[in-house]
Protein backbone atom coordinates (compact mmCIF):
# COMPACT_ATOMS: atom_id res chain seq x y z
CA UNK A 1 0.00 0.00 0.00
CA UNK A 2 1.20 3.31 -0.66
CA UNK A 3 0.21 6.18 1.34
CA UNK A 4 0.95 9.72 0.59
CA UNK A 5 2.71 12.27 3.21
CA UNK A 6 0.16 14.82 3.42
CA UNK A 7 -2.34 12.07 3.95
CA UNK A 8 0.00 10.98 6.60
CA UNK A 9 0.33 14.65 8.46
CA UNK A 10 -3.59 15.19 8.27
CA UNK A 11 -4.00 11.61 10.20
CA UNK A 12 -1.38 12.06 12.87
CA UNK A 13 -2.96 16.20 13.57
CA UNK A 14 -6.41 14.34 13.17
CA UNK A 15 -6.77 10.78 15.02
CA UNK A 16 -10.24 10.61 14.03
CA UNK A 17 -9.11 10.83 10.18
CA UNK A 18 -8.71 7.74 7.67
CA UNK A 19 -6.36 8.25 5.15
CA UNK A 20 -6.41 7.33 1.56
CA UNK A 21 -3.99 4.25 1.23
CA UNK A 22 -3.50 3.43 -2.52
CA UNK A 23 -3.27 -0.96 -2.96
CA UNK A 24 -0.68 -2.57 -5.29
CA UNK A 25 -1.63 -6.16 -6.23
CA UNK A 26 -1.47 -8.88 -9.34
CA UNK A 27 -3.49 -5.73 -10.94
CA UNK A 28 -0.87 -3.44 -11.07
CA UNK A 29 1.73 -6.27 -12.01
CA UNK A 30 3.08 -7.97 -8.83
CA UNK A 31 3.34 -11.30 -10.09
CA UNK A 32 2.74 -13.81 -7.20
CA UNK A 33 1.79 -13.59 -3.72
CA UNK A 34 4.68 -12.01 -1.83
CA UNK A 35 6.55 -13.57 0.57
CA UNK A 36 8.98 -10.82 1.48
CA UNK A 37 9.57 -7.09 1.88
CA UNK A 38 12.90 -4.82 2.28
CA UNK A 39 14.44 -1.94 1.61
CA UNK A 40 18.11 -0.86 0.60
CA UNK A 41 18.22 2.99 -0.60
CA UNK A 42 16.01 3.95 -3.17
CA UNK A 43 14.92 0.52 -3.87
CA UNK A 44 12.00 -1.79 -2.69
CA UNK A 45 12.85 -5.36 -3.03
CA UNK A 46 9.44 -7.47 -3.16
CA UNK A 47 10.04 -11.46 -3.01
CA UNK A 48 6.88 -12.82 -4.28
CA UNK A 49 5.98 -16.79 -5.02
CA UNK A 50 7.12 -16.24 -8.73
CA UNK A 51 10.27 -14.52 -8.08
CA UNK A 52 12.24 -10.96 -6.70
CA UNK A 53 11.94 -7.77 -8.22
CA UNK A 54 12.51 -4.07 -6.71
CA UNK A 55 10.40 -0.89 -6.93
CA UNK A 56 12.21 2.40 -7.16
CA UNK A 57 10.37 4.49 -5.02
CA UNK A 58 11.32 8.38 -6.45
CA UNK A 59 9.69 7.15 -9.49
CA UNK A 60 6.85 9.28 -10.32
CA UNK A 61 3.53 7.48 -10.16
CA UNK A 62 1.40 7.43 -13.01
CA UNK A 63 -2.15 8.13 -12.96
CA UNK A 64 -4.77 6.90 -15.01
CA UNK A 65 -6.52 10.47 -15.44
CA UNK A 66 -9.32 9.51 -18.28
CA UNK A 67 -12.56 9.18 -16.77
CA UNK A 68 -14.64 5.90 -18.39
CA UNK A 69 -17.31 6.33 -20.87
CA UNK A 70 -20.56 4.17 -19.88
CA UNK A 71 -22.99 2.83 -21.94
CA UNK A 72 -26.32 0.84 -21.51
CA UNK A 73 -26.12 -2.56 -22.50
CA UNK A 74 -29.90 -4.31 -22.09
CA UNK A 75 -33.45 -4.23 -20.28
CA UNK A 76 -34.79 -7.45 -19.23
CA UNK A 77 -38.43 -7.42 -18.20
CA UNK A 78 -39.51 -10.35 -16.63
CA UNK A 79 -37.09 -12.54 -18.62
CA UNK A 80 -37.62 -10.56 -22.30
CA UNK A 81 -34.17 -9.15 -23.15
CA UNK A 82 -34.14 -5.84 -25.47
CA UNK A 83 -31.68 -3.91 -27.04
CA UNK A 84 -31.36 -0.02 -24.22
CA UNK A 85 -32.77 2.39 -26.66
CA UNK A 86 -33.88 6.20 -25.34
CA UNK A 87 -37.58 6.29 -24.36
CA UNK A 88 -38.15 2.67 -24.94
CA UNK A 89 -41.52 1.63 -23.06
CA UNK A 90 -41.92 -1.27 -20.85
CA UNK A 91 -45.23 -3.68 -20.83
CA UNK A 92 -47.54 -3.40 -18.42
CA UNK A 93 -46.95 -4.90 -14.79
CA UNK A 94 -43.54 -5.30 -15.11
CA UNK A 95 -42.62 -7.14 -12.12
CA UNK A 96 -38.78 -7.59 -12.43
CA UNK A 97 -36.68 -5.01 -14.31
CA UNK A 98 -33.08 -5.87 -14.87
CA UNK A 99 -30.48 -3.11 -16.44
CA UNK A 100 -26.66 -4.15 -17.70
CA UNK A 101 -24.82 -1.26 -18.06
CA UNK A 102 -20.99 -1.19 -18.34
CA UNK A 103 -17.95 1.25 -18.50
CA UNK A 104 -14.78 1.47 -21.14
CA UNK A 105 -11.53 1.15 -19.19
CA UNK A 106 -8.71 -0.53 -20.22
CA UNK A 107 -6.45 0.13 -17.46
CA UNK A 108 -7.27 -2.68 -14.90
CA UNK A 109 -10.70 -2.77 -15.68
CA UNK A 110 -11.78 -4.81 -12.26
CA UNK A 111 -11.26 -1.87 -10.54
CA UNK A 112 -13.91 0.12 -12.28
CA UNK A 113 -16.51 0.97 -10.12
CA UNK A 114 -20.48 2.29 -10.89
CA UNK A 115 -23.00 4.31 -9.09
CA UNK A 116 -26.47 4.19 -10.20
CA UNK A 117 -30.20 5.49 -9.39
CA UNK A 118 -33.80 5.07 -10.78
CA UNK A 119 -35.47 8.48 -11.04
CA UNK A 120 -38.82 7.55 -9.84
CA UNK A 121 -37.81 4.57 -7.78
CA UNK A 122 -34.66 5.81 -5.65
CA UNK A 123 -34.59 8.85 -3.80
CA UNK A 124 -30.20 8.56 -3.53
CA UNK A 125 -27.83 7.12 -5.43
CA UNK A 126 -27.16 3.26 -4.66
CA UNK A 127 -23.71 2.80 -2.75
CA UNK A 128 -20.63 2.48 -5.04
CA UNK A 129 -20.17 -1.09 -6.50
CA UNK A 130 -18.68 -3.44 -9.13
CA UNK A 131 -21.87 -4.97 -10.40
CA UNK A 132 -22.94 -4.45 -13.35
CA UNK A 133 -26.43 -4.61 -13.08
CA UNK A 134 -29.14 -3.33 -11.44
CA UNK A 135 -32.65 -5.27 -10.34
CA UNK A 136 -35.99 -3.95 -9.15
CA UNK A 137 -39.15 -5.56 -8.44
CA UNK A 138 -42.43 -4.34 -9.19
CA UNK A 139 -41.17 -0.49 -10.78
CA UNK A 140 -44.58 1.60 -10.76
CA UNK A 141 -45.90 2.66 -14.09
CA UNK A 142 -45.40 6.52 -15.92
CA UNK A 143 -42.47 7.83 -16.83
CA UNK A 144 -38.65 6.56 -15.47
CA UNK A 145 -34.92 7.72 -15.91
CA UNK A 146 -32.09 5.62 -15.23
CA UNK A 147 -28.71 7.28 -14.76
CA UNK A 148 -25.56 5.37 -14.34
CA UNK A 149 -21.89 6.79 -13.17
CA UNK A 150 -18.24 4.94 -13.39
CA UNK A 151 -15.03 5.60 -12.27
CA UNK A 152 -11.68 4.02 -13.28
CA UNK A 153 -9.13 1.99 -11.42
CA UNK A 154 -7.74 5.54 -10.19
CA UNK A 155 -10.55 6.53 -8.75
CA UNK A 156 -11.30 9.46 -11.38
CA UNK A 157 -15.50 9.74 -12.18
CA UNK A 158 -17.76 9.99 -15.55
CA UNK A 159 -19.52 12.57 -13.47
CA UNK A 160 -21.76 13.14 -16.42
CA UNK A 161 -22.53 9.66 -16.97
CA UNK A 162 -25.49 8.36 -19.11
CA UNK A 163 -29.48 8.47 -18.18
CA UNK A 164 -31.26 6.96 -20.30
CA UNK A 165 -35.16 7.65 -20.40
CA UNK A 166 -37.95 4.68 -19.85
CA UNK A 167 -41.92 4.58 -19.57
CA UNK A 168 -44.27 1.86 -18.19
CA UNK A 169 -47.35 1.77 -19.08
CA UNK A 170 -50.01 1.55 -16.28
CA UNK A 171 -52.67 -0.87 -16.74
CA UNK A 172 -56.10 -0.01 -16.90
CA UNK A 173 -57.09 0.92 -13.67
CA UNK A 174 -54.29 3.24 -12.93
CA UNK A 175 -55.10 4.92 -16.17
CA UNK A 176 -56.46 8.71 -15.92
CA UNK A 177 -59.90 7.84 -17.17
CA UNK A 178 -60.44 4.88 -15.27
CA UNK A 179 -59.78 7.23 -12.28
CA UNK A 180 -61.98 9.28 -13.45
CA UNK A 181 -64.94 7.48 -13.86
CA UNK A 182 -64.06 5.94 -10.06
CA UNK A 183 -63.65 9.26 -8.86
CA UNK A 184 -67.15 9.85 -11.16
CA UNK A 185 -68.69 7.28 -9.50
CA UNK A 186 -67.93 7.93 -5.79
CA UNK A 187 -69.18 11.50 -6.31
CA UNK A 188 -72.30 10.25 -8.11
CA UNK A 189 -72.07 7.55 -5.15
CA UNK A 190 -71.79 10.19 -2.32
CA UNK A 191 -74.35 12.30 -3.67
CA UNK A 192 -76.94 9.91 -4.14
CA UNK A 193 -76.28 8.52 -0.45
CA UNK A 194 -76.84 12.26 0.63
CA UNK A 195 -80.25 12.31 -1.19
CA UNK A 196 -81.19 9.19 0.56
CA UNK A 197 -80.14 10.17 3.84
CA UNK A 198 -82.16 13.76 2.99
CA UNK A 199 -85.32 11.75 1.86
CA UNK A 200 -85.67 9.65 5.24
CA UNK A 201 -84.92 12.39 7.31
CA UNK A 202 -87.56 14.79 5.46
CA UNK A 203 -89.69 11.26 5.84
CA UNK A 204 -88.77 11.21 9.53
CA UNK A 205 -89.98 15.04 9.69
CA UNK A 206 -93.47 14.26 8.04
CA UNK A 207 -94.00 11.30 10.36
CA UNK A 208 -92.74 13.14 13.96
CA UNK A 209 -95.45 15.78 12.39
CA UNK A 210 -98.33 13.47 11.68
CA UNK A 211 -97.95 11.61 14.98
CA UNK A 212 -97.68 15.10 16.91
CA UNK A 213 -100.48 15.99 15.38
CA UNK A 214 -102.40 12.85 15.65
CA UNK A 215 -101.69 12.94 19.22
CA UNK A 216 -102.88 15.82 19.73
CA UNK A 217 -105.74 15.67 17.87
CA UNK A 218 -107.14 12.27 18.73
CA UNK A 219 -105.73 11.51 22.13
CA UNK A 220 -105.14 14.64 23.65
CA UNK A 221 -108.62 15.49 22.52
CA UNK A 222 -110.19 12.26 24.13
CA UNK A 223 -108.69 13.24 27.72
CA UNK A 224 -109.95 16.45 27.29
CA UNK A 225 -113.62 15.59 26.95
CA UNK A 226 -112.80 12.60 30.12
CA UNK A 227 -111.57 15.81 32.00
CA UNK A 228 -114.26 17.87 30.89
CA UNK A 229 -117.03 14.90 31.55
CA UNK A 230 -115.56 14.13 34.66
CA UNK A 231 -116.43 17.93 35.82
CA UNK A 232 -119.79 17.81 34.52
CA UNK A 233 -120.93 14.00 36.78
CA UNK A 234 -118.94 16.10 39.72
CA UNK A 235 -121.47 18.77 39.75
CA UNK A 236 -124.41 16.41 38.89
CA UNK A 237 -123.34 14.66 42.28
CA UNK A 238 -123.40 17.24 44.16
CA UNK A 239 -126.32 18.43 42.91
CA UNK A 240 -128.35 15.60 43.86
CA UNK A 241 -126.28 14.53 47.11
CA UNK A 242 -128.37 12.86 50.15
CA UNK A 243 -127.43 11.13 53.33
CA UNK A 244 -126.06 8.13 52.94
CA UNK A 245 -122.93 8.95 51.71
CA UNK A 246 -123.75 6.99 48.13
CA UNK A 247 -123.34 10.27 46.22
CA UNK A 248 -119.90 11.05 48.17
CA UNK A 249 -118.04 7.94 47.21
CA UNK A 250 -119.33 8.86 43.57
CA UNK A 251 -117.86 12.11 43.76
CA UNK A 252 -114.34 11.06 44.91
CA UNK A 253 -113.99 8.47 42.00
CA UNK A 254 -115.11 11.00 39.50
CA UNK A 255 -112.49 13.89 41.11
CA UNK A 256 -110.47 10.73 40.92
CA UNK A 257 -110.79 10.22 37.33
CA UNK A 258 -110.77 13.80 36.55
CA UNK A 259 -107.15 14.37 38.48
CA UNK A 260 -105.64 11.46 36.37
CA UNK A 261 -107.18 12.94 33.18
CA UNK A 262 -105.55 15.88 33.69
CA UNK A 263 -102.63 14.36 34.23
CA UNK A 264 -101.93 12.40 31.39
CA UNK A 265 -103.37 15.47 29.52
CA UNK A 266 -100.68 17.20 30.47
CA UNK A 267 -98.27 14.18 30.15
CA UNK A 268 -99.49 13.58 26.73
CA UNK A 269 -99.20 17.55 26.01
CA UNK A 270 -95.21 16.69 26.92
CA UNK A 271 -94.92 14.32 24.44
CA UNK A 272 -96.49 15.70 21.89
CA UNK A 273 -94.35 18.93 22.19
CA UNK A 274 -91.03 16.86 22.44
CA UNK A 275 -91.41 15.33 19.19
CA UNK A 276 -92.89 18.54 16.97
CA UNK A 277 -90.02 18.96 15.36
CA UNK A 278 -91.33 22.26 15.28
CA UNK A 279 -89.80 22.77 18.72
CA UNK A 280 -86.25 21.52 17.96
CA UNK A 281 -84.64 24.37 19.59
CA UNK A 282 -82.97 25.68 22.69
CA UNK A 283 -85.22 28.85 22.22
CA UNK A 284 -88.53 26.45 22.48
CA UNK A 285 -87.32 25.24 25.14
CA UNK A 286 -87.15 28.04 27.26
CA UNK A 287 -90.54 29.03 26.16
CA UNK A 288 -92.14 25.69 27.20
CA UNK A 289 -89.90 26.17 30.90
CA UNK A 290 -91.16 29.90 30.95
CA UNK A 291 -94.65 29.10 30.74
CA UNK A 292 -94.96 26.08 32.88
CA UNK A 293 -92.80 27.71 35.75
CA UNK A 294 -94.68 31.05 35.72
CA UNK A 295 -98.31 29.50 36.29
CA UNK A 296 -96.68 27.68 39.37
CA UNK A 297 -94.72 30.12 40.13
CA UNK A 298 -97.33 33.38 40.36
CA UNK A 299 -99.55 31.53 42.13
CA UNK A 300 -97.05 31.20 45.40
CA UNK A 301 -95.51 34.44 45.08
CA UNK A 302 -92.30 33.70 44.07
CA UNK A 303 -90.19 36.23 41.62
CA UNK A 304 -88.88 34.16 38.88
CA UNK A 305 -85.93 35.14 36.45
CA UNK A 306 -84.45 33.90 33.24
CA UNK A 307 -81.42 33.81 31.29
CA UNK A 308 -80.35 31.95 28.29
CA UNK A 309 -76.01 32.16 27.68
CA UNK A 310 -73.94 30.77 24.65
CA UNK A 311 -75.15 30.08 21.27
CA UNK A 312 -78.31 31.06 19.37
CA UNK A 313 -81.79 30.06 20.75
CA UNK A 314 -82.03 28.36 17.17
CA UNK A 315 -79.50 25.81 18.26
CA UNK A 316 -80.90 22.20 17.10
CA UNK A 317 -81.31 19.94 19.86
CA UNK A 318 -82.53 15.98 19.55
CA UNK A 319 -85.81 15.15 20.98
CA UNK A 320 -85.03 12.89 23.66
CA UNK A 321 -82.48 15.55 24.81
CA UNK A 322 -85.58 18.50 25.00
CA UNK A 323 -87.93 16.23 26.70
CA UNK A 324 -85.62 14.91 29.37
CA UNK A 325 -84.62 18.59 29.92
CA UNK A 326 -87.95 19.94 29.79
CA UNK A 327 -89.13 16.99 32.62
CA UNK A 328 -86.01 17.71 34.51
CA UNK A 329 -86.98 21.68 34.52
CA UNK A 330 -90.95 21.02 35.45
CA UNK A 331 -89.37 18.93 38.22
CA UNK A 332 -86.72 21.02 39.86
CA UNK A 333 -89.76 24.12 39.37
CA UNK A 334 -92.31 21.20 41.06
CA UNK A 335 -89.85 21.30 43.94
CA UNK A 336 -89.12 24.81 44.16
CA UNK A 337 -93.24 25.46 44.82
CA UNK A 338 -93.48 22.62 46.95
CA UNK A 339 -90.50 22.29 49.06
CA UNK A 340 -88.39 25.66 49.02
CA UNK A 341 -90.21 28.14 50.64
CA UNK A 342 -88.43 30.95 48.70
CA UNK A 343 -89.36 34.12 47.61
CA UNK A 344 -87.15 34.29 43.99
CA UNK A 345 -86.01 31.61 41.50
CA UNK A 346 -83.95 31.61 38.96
CA UNK A 347 -83.44 29.82 35.39
CA UNK A 348 -80.00 29.48 33.37
CA UNK A 349 -80.15 27.87 29.84
CA UNK A 350 -76.45 27.57 28.64
CA UNK A 351 -76.04 26.14 25.00
CA UNK A 352 -73.20 25.09 23.59
CA UNK A 353 -71.98 24.06 20.47
CA UNK A 354 -72.01 20.25 21.64
CA UNK A 355 -73.84 20.69 25.01
CA UNK A 356 -76.78 22.15 26.59
CA UNK A 357 -76.71 23.28 30.38
CA UNK A 358 -79.91 23.72 32.37
CA UNK A 359 -79.80 25.67 36.04
CA UNK A 360 -82.11 25.82 38.44
CA UNK A 361 -81.60 27.87 41.82
CA UNK A 362 -83.70 29.91 44.68
CA UNK A 363 -83.32 31.18 47.81
CA UNK A 364 -85.11 29.21 49.93
CA UNK A 365 -84.81 27.06 53.12
CA UNK A 366 -82.22 24.30 51.45
CA UNK A 367 -81.48 21.42 53.08
CA UNK A 368 -78.82 18.62 53.81
CA UNK A 369 -77.84 16.65 50.57
CA UNK A 370 -76.68 13.54 53.18
CA UNK A 371 -80.43 13.69 54.41
CA UNK A 372 -83.02 13.95 51.52
CA UNK A 373 -85.91 11.95 51.19
CA UNK A 374 -86.08 9.58 48.38
CA UNK A 375 -88.92 10.71 46.96
CA UNK A 376 -87.92 14.34 46.49
CA UNK A 377 -87.08 13.81 42.84
CA UNK A 378 -83.32 13.99 43.05
CA UNK A 379 -83.13 10.52 41.87
CA UNK A 380 -85.26 10.89 38.88
CA UNK A 381 -83.69 13.63 38.03
CA UNK A 382 -79.90 12.39 38.31
CA UNK A 383 -81.02 8.98 36.31
CA UNK A 384 -82.58 11.01 33.69
CA UNK A 385 -79.29 12.75 32.86
CA UNK A 386 -77.28 9.66 32.81
CA UNK A 387 -79.36 7.75 30.54
CA UNK A 388 -79.13 10.81 27.93
CA UNK A 389 -75.47 10.21 28.62
CA UNK A 390 -74.77 13.85 30.47
CA UNK A 391 -74.17 14.84 34.61
CA UNK A 392 -76.19 15.26 37.15
CA UNK A 393 -75.10 17.75 40.16
CA UNK A 394 -77.24 19.59 43.39
CA UNK A 395 -75.91 21.90 45.64
CA UNK A 396 -77.70 23.05 49.06
CA UNK A 397 -77.18 23.59 52.98
CA UNK A 398 -79.85 24.64 55.60
CA UNK A 399 -80.74 28.30 54.80
CA UNK A 400 -78.30 28.85 52.16
CA UNK A 401 -81.47 27.16 49.19
CA UNK A 402 -80.53 24.93 46.39
CA UNK A 403 -78.89 25.23 43.20
CA UNK A 404 -78.91 22.23 40.59
CA UNK A 405 -77.29 21.21 37.38
CA UNK A 406 -77.78 19.25 34.60
CA UNK A 407 -75.85 18.81 31.64
CA UNK A 408 -76.72 16.60 28.17
CA UNK A 409 -75.24 16.55 24.48
CA UNK A 410 -77.69 18.37 22.44
CA UNK A 411 -77.52 15.97 19.70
Amino acid sequence: MRLDSREFDRAVSHPGYRPHLERYGTLDGIPGSIRAIASSGQRLWVVTSEGLGYLNVNLPVSRNAVPPPVRIEAFTSDGKTETASPGMVLPKLTHNLQIDYTAFSLTVPERVQFRYKLEGVDKDWQPVTTRRQATYTDPPPGKLRFLVKASNNDGVWNEAGIALPLHIDPPFYLTWWFLLVVAAVIAFGTYLSYRLRLRKLLTIEKLRTRIASDLHDDIGSGLTRIAVLSDVALHQAEDCRVPGGGPAEVTRSITKVGTIARELVDAMSDVVWSIDPRHDTAGSLMQRVKVYAFELCEAKNITLSFETQGERDTTSISPEIMRELLLVAKEAVTNIVRHSGCSAAHIRLTTGKREITLEVSDNGKGFLLSAAAPGNGLMNMRTRAGKAGGSFAVESSPGGGTRLFISLPTL
